[in-house]
């Protein structure tokens, strides 16, 4: 990530940050993009939060409603995901 600082007469009128995603690894096909938990912060902090500030502080979700955001179902060509499940290692 990187930021720049944006002056009016000495002062800071803006910062600007910016997010890129490392370079790719050519010789694998694929990478690990993020947590479904991540997308869920990602989904409510959309939803409470407005440029100006907090808008508020929860969202109505009905039973089963986020899991909708990847059906069990799903396949593409173009986005291919592989669901990954972490367990604890049991045998210490």
């Amino acid at each position: 990530m990187s930021e720049e600082a944006h002056l009016d007469g000495g002062r800071v009128a803006s910062v600007t940050w910016v997010a890129e995603p490392t370079e790719r690894n050519s010789a694998e096909d694929f990478e690990i993009l993020g947590s479904l938990s991540t997308m869920y912060s990602r989904l409510f902090e959309g939803a409470t939060r407005i440029p100006e500030g907090i808008a508020a502080l929860d969202i109505a979700v009905a039973p089963g409603m986020l899991t909708s955001i990847v059906p069990h179902d799903f396949a593409s060509d173009e986005l291919r995901l592989w669901r990954l499940t972490l367990e604890p290692n049991t045998e210490v």
